[in-house]
């Protein structure tokens, strides 16, 4: 009887995991919107200003070995570059965008478009990187 008892239990169980599996993980096609077909073109267009910007930015030493074996400084030193670089953008579109900084060594800029009914969008990045290792491996 307790078998009997223990194998139903465990197969309803089954079932519940497979369920939750499917529910949970299985994406709602419609929140993303279709791709368009039209022949937009949204990327940036060069200009000389976002390339020495990024060229900046690569010259900071912010490599993370481990968790505490970071250069603070350096990653001090790039958020505050990104911060200065782009406090006009904060200035200029303070009714959508808004700077929270955390934990220190991180920023996070919150974007509301004008709907709130939207859905919100995230970009998301960093700027630590892992060292080299032995360079004369790279190709």
């Amino acid at each position: 009887m307790f078998w009997k008892k223990f194998v139903i239990t465990l197969f309803i169980f089954i079932l519940i995991l497979l369920y939750r599996a499917y529910v949970v993980f299985t994406p709602d096609k419609t929140i993303f919107e279709p791709c368009s077909s039209t022949n937009d073109n949204h990327s940036l267009e060069f200009h000389e200003q976002r390339l020495r910007t990024f060229q900046t930015l690569l010259q900071f030493q912010t490599i993370s070995y481990e968790e505490n074996n970071q250069n603070f400084t350096e990653l001090k030193r790039c958020r505050n570059f990104i911060k200065q670089h782009y406090d006009d953008l904060i200035t200029k579109y303070s009714k959508f965008v808004q700077l929270h900084d955390i934990a220190e060594y991180s920023l996070l800029y919150e974007i509301r478009g004008k709907n709130s009914n939207l859905k919100p969008f995230l970009l998301s990045a960093h700027f630590d990187v892992v060292p080299t290792g032995n360079l004369s491996r790279w190709k």
